[in-house]
């Protein structure tokens, strides 16, 4: 059993490898099998975003998600100008409202297609790719890179894919099945 010293010490460490990663901007996979792992990433990854970010996410977890050090990275994104587009299956209305009203810029789409993988691609070069979720207290089996461009890439064409099987949630929580008005008539 690890202490909590020990842990501590364990994500500092972490934390270290992930920020050198990020500041030489390697091309070197980071493994990531914890949730404190994923924020750290995140945390680092979110602000090298320059174009886009975009999230494949079942759960679109309320407790990760709204993480205070989560929203103040995504909203410098946004500020910044950084596209923020998030795929889920999650359709708990109160979070996706919440969501929206702290990112009205942020575009969050339900999937209509079942899928395994989670992953964040990120200007074409920066991921986190995490394999299928396997029942575990918040464990999580995962990779990321600082600098992969074509891994990164061909994460930017599976979410373009998968976009295409959604209903795109509006600003009054209605849902749209990705037809436009032009579409219904």
């Amino acid at each position: 059993m690890v202490n909590k010293k020990e842990k501590d010490k364990d994500l500092e460490e972490y934390r270290e490898l992930v920020g050198s990663a990020a500041k030489n901007k390697s091309n070197i996979p980071i493994p990531n099998s914890t949730e404190a792992h994923a924020k750290i990433l995140y945390e680092t990854m979110i602000p090298q975003a320059k174009n886009f970010i975009n999230i494949l996410t079942g759960e679109f977890r309320e407790t990760f998600y709204k993480e205070e050090s989560i929203k103040k990275r995504f909203q410098k994104a946004i500020c910044k100008g950084v596209e923020i587009n998030i795929l889920t299956k999650n359709r708990n209305k109160r979070l996706i409202g919440e969501m929206k009203r702290l990112y009205p810029k942020m575009k969050i789409s339900f999937v209509n297609t079942d899928f395994e993988n989670h992953f964040m691609v990120i200007d074409d070069k920066i991921y986190r790719f995490e394999d299928v979720h396997k029942e575990k207290e918040h464990n999580v089996e995962a990779i990321a890179n600082f600098n992969d461009p074509a891994r990164a890439k061909m994460l930017r064409q599976l979410f373009k894919e998968i976009s295409k099987k959604t209903e795109v949630q509006l600003e009054n929580g209605d849902k749209n099945d990705g037809r436009t008005s032009r579409d219904n008539k």
